[in-house]
């Protein structure tokens, strides 16, 4: 009875030991091929950060895929999980650094553009007033005359000519 007994326990204990390899075998398997995985992941996101004119996102960090520090076994995957999150970090700053570059650039022609506006403003402003003056002076003289020349030459069958009009608040002629 006591051989049975060892040979059953030896029978269990092979048999646990092969399913141990087994399953370190196909941990290694998949381990291997989730690096893979972020590999081909990493190298599709950059080429698509790279083309800044794709309307497409590029998708969360390589970091975001890892996994977690406790389930990480060796130095050299941790270390590589800090890598990638300081390249993660590294990325969003780089992001928000490119947005306000872009604002400030946007900034700077809109600025540029005010500037000139007020300028021509201004310009367009200076030369009304001119030309204002002028033909005020332009309407005063023909009013002289019409009355200079409405006295001397017309009979009184013709009508007098009538005022432009007449503000309410003023007591001048409006064009």
């Amino acid at each position: 009875m006591l051989k049975e007994v060892r040979m059953s326990y030896r029978s269990r204990e092979e048999q646990l030991t092969s399913t141990l390899r087994n399953y370190r075998k196909r941990l290694c398997n998949l381990n291997n091929t989730h690096q893979l995985l972020l590999t081909a992941y990493r190298m599709q996101r950059e080429q698509i950060l790279a083309h800044t004119g794709h309307p497409l996102e590029a998708g969360p960090p390589e970091a975001h895929f890892s996994p977690a520090e406790v389930e990480l076994r060796g130095e050299t995957e941790r270390e590589l999980q800090r890598l990638r999150e300081d390249k993660s970090h590294l990325e969003t700053q780089l992001r928000i650094a490119q947005e306000q570059e872009t604002h400030e650039r946007e900034r700077a022609q809109l600025v540029t553009r005010a500037t000139v506006a007020e300028e021509q403003v201004r310009e367009l402003q200076e030369y009304v007033d001119n030309h204002l003056g002028r033909y005020k002076l332009e309407v005063t003289q023909l009013r002289r005359m019409l009355r200079l020349e409405g006295g001397r030459s017309h009979s009184a069958e013709t009508p007098k000519p009538r005022p432009l009009r007449q503000s309410l608040n003023k007591t001048s002629y409006e064009i």
